[in-house]
C-alpha cells in the first residue's frame, strides 16, 4: 500500500484527527531541511559534536575565564598538558579560545595520527622555516629528539617570539 495520510490521536482523551496530506507536508519540510542543513549550521552557536576550530572563535562562547586563564597557564610554563574525557571540549577550549588569545605566539598545530613524531616533524618544520626561513627542526629531531626541545628554546629566544605546540 501507498502513504494514505496520518492520524493524530491525543491522550488521554483520545481524540482523532486525520491529515490527508501529512506524507506531502512531512516529505517538503525534510527536503527543505536538507537543503539548508548546512546554511542553518553556519549561524548556529552550538556545532553538535563537531569541536569549535579557530574560524568559530566568534560563536565560541562561556568559557572565556577558563580560556584566558589557560592561556595565562601557557605563557608562564614551558608545558602544559589539558586533560579530559572525551567530548568534553578540549579541542574548542583550545583552538576557539586559547589560541585566539594567543596571537602573539607562534602556532603550531598537530594531529599525531598512526605516526606521530613524523607529524610533528613535519608541521615544526612547515610552521617555523614558513615563519623565519631558518634552521629546520626536523634535522634535530631526527638526529636527537631529546635535543629538539632545547633547540627551540634557542629558536624562540633568536627570534623574539613565543611557540605554542598544540597536539590533539
Amino acid at each position: 500500500g501507498g502513504k494514505r495520510g496520518a492520524r493524530y490521536l491525543a491522550i488521554p482523551s483520545m481524540a482523532e484527527h486525520s491529515e490527508a496530506e501529512a506524507w506531502q507536508a512531512l516529505e517538503a519540510v525534510l527536503a527543505d531541511e536538507e537543503e539548508s542543513e548546512a546554511a542553518q549550521m553556519a549561524g548556529r552557536p552550538f556545532r553538535g559534536l563537531a569541536s569549535f576550530g579557530p574560524e568559530h572563535q566568534d560563536r565560541f562562547f562561556g568559557r572565556e575565564v577558563m580560556a584566558e586563564e589557560l592561556a595565562n597557564r601557557i605563557r608562564r610554563h614551558p608545558l602544559v598538558t589539558v586533560t579530559g574525557p572525551s567530548g568534553c571540549g578540549k579541542t574548542s577550549l583550545l583552538q576557539a579560545g586559547v589560541l585566539p588569545r594567543m596571537r602573539d605566539h607562534v602556532q603550531v598545530l598537530v594531529r599525531p595520527g598512526a605516526q606521530p613524531l613524523a607529524a610533528l616533524e613535519r608541521r615544526l618544520g612547515e610552521v617555523i622555516q614558513s615563519k623565519t626561513g631558518g634552521a629546520d627542526p626536523r634535522a634535530v629531531l631526527k638526529r636527537d629528539p631529546t635535543a629538539l626541545g632545547p633547540a627551540l628554546a634557542r629558536w624562540c629566544r633568536a627570534t623574539e617570539q613565543g611557540l605554542v605546540i598544540v597536539i590533539d
